[in-house]
């Protein structure tokens, strides 16, 4: 592709933003009267409602319009989202900032870009900048390429000769030279002939007018609640205001996707767009670059990365509230060991120690598992193989472990208290780790498993222990001699 100088090369210094754009372009057609309400913000970061025109916006100086988008599809909505756009076409006649003499809107020089982006962030203000360039830049490109399809329209004639003498008064002649002759190139006209082509199979016109898609969904969601999705949008924008369409082809196609949405229930999803839901089955897949039904900005890449997380949220729903239900129950019993712990750790022998590690086990083990976790609940507790493998004769619950454990004592040793904290510390994290493990993937160890787990860990913890003229032992000997 050959490039014009002006796509390739930086442009001139220009004046500063502050004294070079506070009016509309004097190409821009008239600006009309119409009233946005809108939200300002001054340099301060107080917010303030208004009511403005489009022309107004030129003369903000100390405060920007806050432009509101759309938390999924990152589209401008609303009026703030109307006036945006409004402003774009009129900055997009500015020639001196955005020359004509371009071929592809993409190979427009970085400075210029950057130069018109500054200009547009000193009248609007977005939560995220970064985020929010791409789209109103994109925007931009838009209305530009309207600017020169407009120019051309009103100013073309029979041959190039004519064209060139019948240039627009506000068009630098240098720009004017440059745009006539890439529209009479054989390499153009073909481009013009595919586009009219192709502008032909455009069969079903919207109703939207003016307003952007993303802002009319966004006023079906305030009026009804809910997101519509790509099948119910097109048929409310393919209606006419007396319920008719406007096309026959638009007719059998609502009549289709209707059918497919009476057999197809949504839900609460408040998904506007999949790729493979009723208005993919209708019109088929989509294209590279664009989504049917949707507006600018997101693409078939994009749209397969969000609605694969919006769907397992949604499969997940379910689940996800089984989860916390669980987990509520647990976090429940494991503060009800508070009182437990107290009864515990006291004077106990090395013996008692271990037996009541065992035995805290036996009590975890016999909790039943939740239904969505596909483990099997023991009809009897008592008889869980995983209770049975740790203690011949179990306690059928914690109150009975409890009672067990708080038993008169005999021959109390001065290592059991430290040795006990550690076993309740190591075992309770292991049976909890289990226990997660069972929710999550449905796959259980057996208890030789965690009893290994549970020596493997204490004589780690109790080797780094450090040495005291309190104790005439080690505590790791105490454990395996008593």
């Amino acid at each position: 592709m050959d490039f014009m100088d002006s796509e390739t090369q930086p442009p001139d210094d220009s004046p500063h933003l502050e004294t070079s754009f506070n009016a509309p372009p004097p190409l821009a057609p008239e600006c009309k009267s119409f009233k946005w309400k809108i939200q300002v913000i001054d340099s301060e970061g107080s917010v303030e409602g208004k009511m403005v025109t489009s022309k107004d916006v030129w003369k903000l100086q100390s405060s920007k319009v806050i432009v509101h988008f759309d938390e999924n599809s990152s589209q401008p909505i609303g009026d703030s989202g109307g006036l945006l756009g409004s402003w774009l076409g009129q900055l997009s006649n500015d020639v001196n900032l955005l020359p004509i003499n371009y071929s592809d809107w993409r190979m427009v020089n970085i400075h210029t870009k950057r130069k018109a982006w500054d200009v547009i962030q000193s009248k609007f203000w977005f939560d995220d900048p970064t985020m929010r360039k791409g789209y109103v830049m994109s925007a931009l490109g838009s209305r530009c390429k309207d600017v020169k399809l407009r120019l051309w329209k009103e100013h073309k004639r029979n041959d190039q000769l004519q064209t060139l003498q019948n240039r627009p008064n506000n068009v630098p002649e240098e720009q004017w030279e440059h745009f006539v002759h890439m529209r009479f190139t054989e390499k153009w006209k073909k481009m013009q002939e595919r586009n009219t082509k192709n502008q032909k199979k455009h069969t079903m016109p919207h109703v939207c007018g003016r307003k952007s898609f993303s802002r009319k969904r966004n006023d079906i969601t305030i009026r009804t609640g809910k997101t519509p999705c790509r099948a119910e949008f097109f048929i409310e924008t393919r209606t006419k205001p007396d319920g008719s369409f406007v096309c026959e082809e638009a007719k059998t196609r609502a009549e289709a996707l209707t059918t497919l949405l009476n057999q197809n229930s949504h839900g609460t999803s408040n998904v506007a767009a999949t790729l493979d839901d009723e208005f993919a089955q209708v019109f088929g897949p989509e294209r590279p670059g664009r989504v049917r039904c949707v507006g600018r900005g997101p693409t078939p890449s994009k749209l397969v990365r969000r609605c694969t997380a919006t769907r397992q949220e949604v499969d997940n729903s379910e689940m996800v509230v089984a989860l916390q239900t669980q987990v509520k129950e647990l976090s429940n019993q494991v503060k009800g060991m508070s009182t437990f712990i107290q009864q515990i750790i006291g004077t106990s022998t090395g013996e008692q120690a271990r037996a009541w590690a065992a035995s805290f086990a036996v009590a975890f083990a016999n909790i039943p598992n939740p239904p969505f976790a596909n483990i099997p609940t023991p009809s009897n507790p008592n008889q869980e193989p995983f209770a049975a493998e740790v203690w011949i004769s179990p306690q059928a619950d914690l109150h009975s472990v409890a009672a067990w454990i708080n038993q008169p004592r005999i021959n109390a040793d001065a290592h059991a208290t430290p040795v006990i904290k550690p076993y309740f510390q190591s075992a309770i994290y292991l049976l909890w780790k289990e226990r997660n493990v069972r929710v999550f993937t449905a796959v259980s160890s057996p208890s030789s498993v965690i009893l290994a787990s549970l020596d493997r860990m204490m004589r780690d913890r109790l080797l780094s222990y450090p040495a005291s003229s309190s104790f005439s032992s080690s505590l790791l000997l105490f454990i395996f001699l008593v």
